[in-house]
């Protein structure tokens, strides 16, 4: 079983991919969609019918950077549907990491932004640096910047940033530099400062877990050790 709240999460991103479309079906009945609306019904479709085509057709158009208005308008959809798929671990994954990481440069802010979030549940070295390279950039909107240093403490607070994605005391440093940049946000900073407590509570929570089953005398021994 997976941890609640990966499952949680799972569950809402799953909403997230449908809700939308749920909505452009009631906008069809009110006489009219926009074209952002009509390229993510077309996606679900072709999706539904094929998935395995579907994603084949639209990475190879993303890699060869071949008709970009018809992908920009459903790039949203993709991005949920690699980010729910990544999550469990199907599907093309190191493509579709490839191509959250890649929409976190989108020169729509909304764009990156979902982006961000959606790598909350995707693994890699290469992701934590994507976001926190975004966090510390001061050509980045600053709803973008926000949305990676959110998606970074809750990898930390839902113990999903592993040892082969970094060390902690390194992504607090750097966390830390980002509060300090130019052009930080009060947010951010606030953000930063949330970083700072949960790697600060894990720590705490390494230490106590390193206790449990250790064939020594006294158990207490190891928590009053660990926790000063």
């Amino acid at each position: 079983m997976g941890h609640p709240s990966r499952r949680l999460i799972a569950a809402a991103m799953t909403l997230m991919l449908v809700l939308p479309l749920l909505a452009g079906c009631l906008v069809v009945e009110r006489g009219g969609m926009s074209e952002e609306d009509e390229a993510g019904l077309k996606v679900y479709r072709e999706y539904e019918a094929d998935p395995a085509a579907a994603t084949a057709r639209f990475l190879e158009a993303w890699r060869t950077g071949a008709p970009r208005r018809s992908q920009d308008k459903a790039r949203s959809r993709w991005i949920a549907i690699a980010g729910l798929l990544s999550s469990r671990g199907q599907g093309p994954t190191n493509e579709f990491r490839m191509f959250l990481i890649d929409s976190l440069d989108d020169t729509r802010p909304a764009i990156a932004v979902q982006a961000a979030r959606e790598l909350t549940l995707v693994a890699g070295k290469d992701v934590v640096n994507a976001l926190l390279d975004k966090t510390a950039s001061t050509a980045a909107d600053a709803t973008v910047r926000e949305a990676s240093a959110m998606a970074l403490i809750e990898k930390v607070e839902m113990r999903m940033f592993s040892s082969s994605e970094g060390d902690e005391a390194v992504l607090l440093d750097r966390l830390t530099a980002a509060c300090v940049a130019p052009q930080r946000t009060t947010q951010l900073v606030a953000l930063c400062e949330q970083a700072k407590q949960a790697l600060s509570r894990r720590a705490e929570e390494r230490k106590l877990d390193a206790c449990v089953g250790r064939p020594i005398a006294s158990p207490a021994d190891c928590i009053r050790d660990a926790t000063k």
